[in-house]
């Protein structure tokens, strides 16, 4: 039996995680920052908690050292608590740009700094981060959320070659959109895209009402994704007998961003490649 801890479990893909390993008879401690909105998940056999990635580094360490004294060890982390803050660069400005990176990139890195003194001690341990395709995009008025999800990544990967030597795995999940409520909040807050310069407007106006109109008719299925989650940890389906890489990736929107990312690096180093070498020290 495979023991989970799993952040953002309220809804969405998290939710869609803590269930499939339920199922699958894991057990599985479920976070939320408000814990009432897991009691499905509690009459479903998951242990519910009050979680809050925004917490202090020592906070974090002391809640997941609590955990480990009460429910025993943790073999895997989900970090899946994130949120996507639209807007120009310029009108969301530095102050939403912090809160968008102290949820998305320094949230996840907290909760895996807690729990890896952990597994280095038990030798064993996997964290999967909750990626997105949006780490190759650079859309307008999404270059926040975009922006988290790229450090999110290089940091992932970082971290997974520098604790694989302990047996420990950080494991980059990309999915890309999936119908989950991730563009509900759009429809619910006049936050999500701030408003301080009438420039914008027009784009600004429209990327909304594509997203609008594009939500819950994502078409990602947050429950096959789960059940390829279980595969992974346990090394069965699609993993039985082969080593897990550092990303893996979901959905076929997030095929088309990788190869566009990759055709657009591709080709500008080789239409610059003479300026790009001619910086070459002439060292005898």
């Amino acid at each position: 039996m495979v023991v989970w801890f799993i952040t953002g479990a309220s809804s969405g893909i998290g939710k869609a995680i803590a269930e499939a390993a339920l199922k699958n008879g894991d057990k599985v401690i479920a976070s939320s920052r408000n814990s009432s909105k897991l009691a499905d998940l509690q009459d479903k056999g998951a242990i519910t908690i009050d979680f809050d990635v925004n917490l202090s580094q020592e906070e974090l360490v002391n809640t997941i050292d609590e955990l480990i004294k009460n429910h025993g060890s943790i073999d895997v982390v989900v970090n899946n608590s994130g949120y996507a803050q639209f807007g120009s660069i310029e009108e969301a400005g530095v102050e939403l740009l912090e809160k968008q990176f102290k949820t998305n990139v320094y949230g996840p890195i907290k909760v895996s700094n807690a729990i890896l003194p952990h597994f280095r001690a038990k030798k064993s341990g996997i964290i999967l981060n909750i990626g997105s395709r949006a780490a190759y995009d650079t859309i307008p008025f999404a270059g926040l959320y975009d922006s988290s999800k790229a450090a999110l990544q290089n940091l992932s990967l970082t971290l997974d070659k520098e604790i694989s030597k302990f047996n420990l795995r950080s494991i980059l999940i990309e999915p890309g959109m999936f119908r989950t409520k991730f563009l509900s909040s759009l429809n619910e807050s006049d936050l999500s895209f701030p408003a301080k310069f009438e420039d914008y407007e027009s784009d600004r106006v429209l990327l909304e009402k594509v997203l609008k109109e594009f939500d819950s008719k994502q078409p990602g299925d947050p429950g096959k994704l789960a059940s390829n989650l279980i595969d992974l940890v346990h090394k069965k389906g699609s993993f039985k007998g082969k080593e897990i890489p550092s990303i893996v990736t979901f959905g076929a929107d997030s095929i088309d961003s990788i190869r566009e990312y990759s055709q657009f690096n591709l080709q500008r180093i080789e239409e610059m490649k003479d300026l790009i070498l001619s910086t070459q020290g002439d060292w005898a």
